[in-house]
């Protein structure tokens, strides 16, 4: 990924584009979208620009395919950086077959959602769990969790406590419940 230099000022101030391959994509004003289709992107974790035909080929044919398949069974708006982590969840569990991603692509994308989409403090995450509520989860997103998480192939309990912005054990409340992950008990010997 090449991000362009400017010997003066750039034509948009705090405006992040990125190249790949001659095509220049505005990452930075993508990425501050809360809404983005799943064909645009696709069109953009492959490098392609969304506002240009220039988007074709069999992977993005098939990405823009899966995407749309999951958008429609779990309908919710999604950041860019939502679909770069949808994505990476299927790349891990060997889902993609054969789709390539690039790295950098991803690490730009997080960036710039961090910049957009601060995650909420941990003082605030712990004043609500002390106050003994917890973040709220649709049935959608419980069902997204449990595919994301893939029996443990795809996304870490992490992982998924971050994009759902949500405190680790809410998550595997979601997994426990779902059947997809064990709950730990301890046991004491009386003996």
């Amino acid at each position: 990924m090449n991000t362009r230099q400017y010997d003066t000022a750039p034509p948009n101030p705090g405006q992040t584009e990125a190249g790949f391959y001659c095509v220049l994509i505005d990452l930075g004003n993508w990425a501050a979208l809360h809404e983005v289709q799943p064909s645009e992107a696709a069109a953009l974790l492959l490098g392609y620009n969304p506002d240009k035909s220039d988007s074709t080929g069999a992977d993005f044919v098939m990405l823009g395919r899966r995407f749309a398949d999951h958008a429609q069974k779990y309908p919710e708006p999604r950041r860019l950086a939502q679909w770069w982590a949808l994505a990476l969840g299927w790349k891990k569990a060997d889902q993609l077959h054969g789709i390539r991603l690039s790295p950098d692509l991803g690490m730009a994308i997080e960036y710039l959602d961090a910049k957009h989409y601060p995650a909420p403090e941990p003082a605030q995450t712990q004043e609500a769990a002390r106050k003994g509520t917890s973040a709220k989860l649709t049935d959608a997103q419980k069902d997204e969790i449990v595919e994301l998480y893939n029996r443990g192939r795809g996304m870490t309990v992490n992982q998924l406590a971050k994009r759902y912005e949500v405190a680790r054990p809410t998550i595997d409340r979601a997994l426990i419940a779902a059947g997809v992950k064990v709950k730990k008990t301890v046991t004491k010997d009386r003996g």
